[in-house]
Parts: structure tokens; sequence; C-alpha cells
């Protein structure tokens, strides 16, 4: 897996609201501790963006599994942001986001990759409150979805902020 430093040169030369993909702020609070750590780096990998506004972009890797009429299914996202700090001591790794939508819930999880073997076990990072989509220009939009903390999440943050804390709210476009 090849890293980017996150830079100007990073910066997503198109508006990720226009091109398939999820976009999310993460938590402002905890980008701004990184911003204030001394040596702290955010790294980018396998087509990852960052936009102007701080927000991270994966691009849609498959729809194939998500039924937009009967709003449920999988969608599947590429791409990887890596938060070092404290000397490798805070690390936090948020790759192949995945949406998973049923008629009871929506999750925002993650590739667990804490091993040399990773494999696909997920890691379910952030409740969602699922919207009915927009049709925008042929394309099926969330414009904002709100998102909380889940459980599993607490630990991959180490405890700083508890189940249900407010995450940034995550916006999505895929072709209909």
């Amino acid at each position: 897996m090849s890293d980017e430093f996150v830079g100007s040169e990073t910066l997503l030369q198109m508006d990720p609201t226009v091109v398939a993909g999820l976009t999310w702020g993460l938590k402002r609070s905890f980008l701004g501790y990184l911003a204030r750590t001394p040596m702290s780096q955010v790294s980018l990998g396998s087509g990852a963006g960052v936009t102007t506004q701080s927000e991270f972009w994966f691009p849609l890797a498959d729809a194939s599994q998500f039924d937009v009429q009967r709003g449920d299914g999988v969608l599947k996202f590429s791409g990887n942001v890596r938060f070092i700090g404290h000397g490798g001591f805070l690390h936090v790794l948020l790759d192949r986001p995945w949406i998973e939508v049923t008629a009871d819930s929506a999750l925002l999880s993650f590739t667990e990759c804490r091993t040399e073997d990773p494999t696909d076990q997920r890691m379910g990072v952030a409740s969602l409150t699922w919207p009915t989509p927009q049709d925008d220009q042929g394309d099926w939009i969330w414009p904002e979805v709100p998102t909380a903390l889940a459980s599993a999440g607490v630990e991959l943050f180490n405890d700083v902020y508890p189940v249900g804390e407010a995450l940034e709210p995550i916006r999505l476009r895929i072709p209909q």
C-alpha cells in the first residue's frame, strides 16, 4: 500500500459532490487535535482524496449489492486514510469503507487491519440516520447523512469519545 502525505498536491481537483463516492469530515475536534499535535501525520492511500474543506473522499468501488428503491444493501468504497500521532501511539486507519443498510439500521464500517494479515473483517465505526436519496442529474445523492460513533468506534479512538457522540455527516453520490 502506498501512502501520500496530505498536502496541497493531494487536494481533489474535482468537486466531490459531482463524482461517485463518499465524502466525510470524520470529527472536527479530532482533526483539530491532530493539527495541533507536533509531528502528527495524515496520509492517503489507494485512491482516497481530501477536499478543500478538509473532508476525506473515498471513491465508489461497488454499488451492485445496494437497492436504492428498497433502501437497503451494501455500498463499498475504496481508499484509506491513516492518522498517526505521538510517535505512533495514536494510530487510526480508515480503510475501504462500506455502508451497510438494513430495514433496522445503517452502519459505516471499515476493514480492520490491525495485524500483518489483514482480512475483510469489518469494524462498525459509525451508525447512520439513513435518509431517502435525491435524484441529481442521473445520480442518487445523499447530501447530508447524520453519523454517530458506534461502540467499535470508541475503541478505534482510544475511548476518547463515547458511544453516540455526533460525528460529521457524510455525503454520498452513486450512479443510478
